[in-house]
Parts: C-alpha cells; sequence; structure tokens
C-alpha cells in the first residue's frame, strides 16, 4: 500500500528533474509540509512526501545519495523541522521493511536499495542511531549494522521489559531511616478536617499544602508505600471527616487500600480481641464516599459470608423445626388419669 501525497505528479517531475532545480522544489514541499497541521485522517503531507521519496530511491528512479544531500542540507531542511523528518523516516523505513517481509520477490529488488538508504542517511546524520533502534525489527537493524544479533539483541530487550516492568523493589524496613517517617506523622497531624474543626498546630486551612508535602516527604525518603498507606488511614480514622480529602487517599493505588484495612480487623481477630469502633468506623465511611466496595471489604471479614450463610441456615431450620411443634399435642406428655375410690 502507498500513501498518497498532495502534488504526486509535480513530485514525479521534481524527481525527473532533480539536476535542474527539482531538488530544490522538493525541498520547498518538505518545509512546506512539515509545517501543515496534522490531518483529521489519515497521513500527515510530510509523511506521505518523504514515502514516496523513498518509494523512488528503492525503484530506482532516485539515487540515493542525490536524497540523503538535500535532506542533510542545513538550508534546504532548516534544524526546526529535521526532528520531524527524522521520526517520519523512521516510521517509514519500519513500514517498508514489513511490506518487504511480505512480498517476497519484492523483497529481492527493494531490500538492498533500502538497506543502502539508511546507511547512507545514517552517515550523514539524517537520522539518529537511537532512534531507529526504537522503531525498526531487530532483522533490519542487524541488517543497517546498528547490532550485531538481532536474536542478542531480541534477548536483552526481554530482560530490560521484564526488569522495567515486573521486577519489583523490595524495601530492607530494619535499614529505613525514621526520620522520614517521623516527619510524615507529623505532616499528616496537620491535616485540617473537612467539617472545619481545629486539627492543625500550625493553622493550616487547606489539604493541598500538606497533600504536596506528603509527597514531598515520599519521594526524599524513599519511604515504603504500603507503610505510608497505613500512616494516612490512621490519621483518617483519628478524624473521620478528613476522608474527603480525596487527593490524599488518590496518591495510593485504590486496589490496595482494603488489603491494609484487611489487615488491621485480622490482627484484632487474630489477638481476640475487640475491634475498635474508630476502626469500623473508617471502615463505613471509605465505603460511603466510594474509596472502596464493599466486596473488597468482605474476604477480610470475620466471620465470613459462607459461615454467616450456614449460620442462617441452621438459625431456620431450627426455627422451622420449632413452628412444627406448634399445635401438637404429645399424648405421651399428658399425665395418667388417677384410679376411682
Amino acid at each position: 500500500c502507498t500513501m498518497s501525497v498532495v502534488g504526486g505528479e509535480a513530485l514525479a517531475q521534481h524527481i525527473d528533474t532533480w539536476a535542474s532545480g527539482g531538488k530544490e522544489k522538493t525541498a520547498d514541499l518538505v518545509r512546506e509540509y512539515a509545517a501543515a497541521p496534522a490531518p483529521a485522517a489519515g497521513a500527515h503531507p510530510l509523511k506521505a512526501l518523504l514515502l514516496e521519496l523513498v518509494y523512488a530511491v528503492l525503484k530506482g528512479k532516485l539515487d540515493a545519495g542525490k536524497l540523503c544531500d538535500t535532506l542533510a542540507n542545513a538550508t534546504m531542511v532548516p534544524e526546526e523541522v529535521r526532528p520531524r523528518v527524522q521520526s517520519d523516516l523512521a516510521d517509514i523505513f519500519w513500514l517498508v521493511g514489513l511490506q518487504l517481509e511480505a512480498d517476497e520477490e519484492r523483497s529481492k529488488k527493494e531490500k538492498k536499495p533500502l538497506v543502502l538508504l539508511i546507511k547512507e542517511l545514517l552517515r550523514e546524520k539524517v537520522l539518529l542511531p537511537d532512534l531507529l533502534k526504537t522503531r525498526l525489527e531487530p532483522e533490519m537493524l542487524q541488517e543497517t549494522e546498528l547490532i550485531t544479533d538481532h536474536a542478542q539483541f531480541n534477548k536483552q530487550q526481554v530482560r530490560m521489559n521484564t526488569r522495567t516492568l515486573y521486577t519489583q523493589q523490595k524495601y530492607n524496613l530494619f535499614r529505613e531511616e525514621s526520620e522520614g517517617y517521623s516527619k510524615l506523622i507529623t505532616e499528616l497531624s496537620e491535616l485540617p478536617a473537612a467539617n472545619g474543626k481545629e486539627t492543625s498546630t500550625r493553622g493550616c486551612k487547606q489539604a493541598s499544602e500538606v497533600i504536596t508535602n506528603v509527597q514531598s516527604l515520599i519521594g526524599y525518603f524513599d519511604l515504603e508505600p504500603n507503610r505510608v498507606l497505613d500512616l494516612v488511614l490512621e490519621a483518617v480514622e483519628a478524624v473521620p471527616s478528613r476522608v474527603r480529602h480525596s487527593k490524599l487517599l488518590s496518591l495510593f493505588n485504590p486496589k490496595y487500600i482494603p488489603h491494609v484495612l484487611g489487615f488491621k480487623l485480622n490482627s484484632y481477630f487474630s489477638a481476640k480481641e475487640p475491634t475498635p469502633p474508630s476502626l469500623c468506623t473508617l471502615c463505613a465511611v471509605l465505603l460511603q464516599h466510594k474509596v472502596m466496595a464493599l466486596e473488597q471489604l468482605l474476604p477480610h471479614l470475620t466471620p465470613s459470608v459462607a459461615e454467616l450463610a450456614a449460620a442462617a441456615e441452621t438459625r431456620r431450620s431450627a426455627m422451622l423445626a420449632q413452628a412444627k411443634k406448634v399445635g401438637v399435642v404429645s399424648l405421651a406428655d399428658t399425665a395418667p388419669l388417677e384410679p376411682a375410690e
């Protein structure tokens, strides 16, 4: 598939008359299309123009060196449009590479000119190696000598993605600085109540001030997120109206909040101690403000839903059995008649 470019016939004439003014006219089109806004649909005019020029090189209608000289000329292609040209060329080479992979017959004719064109653009510094490494397929990178082994490159890429996306950072709690947490607790105590009640020792009226300071402390001292969330929940537990400051709780992943609350609840269940009313109030206000759903909290409550259902069924059976006995007279329970004298 090809992209149509505005003035395609004119571009063909420019290519045919490259040495006698066609080069300058093509450069004018590059500058004009680079300044054009992106269309609502379809390819950008600059990308379509560059694609046609690349096709012309692959089909032998335009010499690769001449195109490289034009694109490398700072007068014809100014510095302000060069990043756009580089990005579009990288996308085009990726697209053409996929097209050649799908068409073996075409690949035999155009693969070599494509590789030579990319190498020439790299040599003239029209393209940047780092940019191509993020766009082109590993096989094409190897053919253009940007990498030595595409299989090894794939392995390194998989390792890097795994390290970036899936490796969890472990916190050594024994080596953490307590200063960060002491400052965090002090800052959370300054969080104003939403009902206007004075809770700040320094007269803080805006929750945004405290939230900004909390973010700074987390980043500066590299505080462990779950422990910070636990302290934030304790601050809300102390003054439930603070839950209205939704931006504070939005700093954390909402799916972790029920687990932290569940840990608190289970600690009381395990110790066979009564759950503090303040903790129950905290759960209630979080549910009321839709910070979490009831279904997320139920697995952490005791007794479980299954145990409650079993107890309800047992009670129901007992009540039915008792109801069936109403109005039934048992003769065995009647006292025997005394004999007449």
